[in-house]
């Protein structure tokens, strides 16, 4: 932290076996990394979080289809602004790539803006409107409301 209002930091976790104990291609464990870095910054009513993460999995024990599955990355964007000392604004943009089975594109983007209400410092009600690009023409957009509790203990 060092810098007052400001947060780096970056993670790598190993994971031995995704598939936990069902055999993959090969009969072989699903071995994966998942790799996340991220900045959090707030300087009186304002702030800007991001993040990135991208998961590597082992390619030798995916089937020949899912190669392109291997590796998943994604990333977003997120300032908000204090309007009230128990209520936050925010919109956050995000992309992603969740590649498909059957090969086709997989370039998500979201764009969201919502309100924050903190009912304590350690308990929020969330509502947001969302708007998502899906990366295929054929299918539909996805829009939509969200409503929900978050908690830390």
């Amino acid at each position: 932290t060092g810098v007052p209002g400001l947060e780096v930091a970056a993670s790598w976790h190993h994971q031995a076996d995704m598939s936990q104990g069902v055999p993959s291609v090969n009969n072989e464990k699903l071995e994966a990394d998942l790799l996340t870095a991220h900045v959090a910054f707030e300087k009186g009513i304002v702030g800007l979080r991001t993040l990135a993460a991208k998961w590597d999995l082992d390619r030798a024990a995916l089937a020949a289809g899912d190669q392109k599955r291997a590796e998943q990355e994604g990333w977003y964007v997120e300032p908000y602004v204090k309007v009230l000392p128990k209520l936050t604004v925010f919109a956050r943009y995000s992309e992603w790539d969740a590649e498909a089975a059957d090969n086709s594109s997989s370039q998500f983007q979201e764009t969201v803006a919502g309100v924050n209400w903190y009912l304590h410092e350690r308990a929020v009600v969330k509502a947001d409107i969302q708007h998502r690009d899906r990366p295929n023409p054929a299918d539909k957009d996805e829009d939509g409301f969200n409503v929900g509790i978050g908690f830390s203990f």
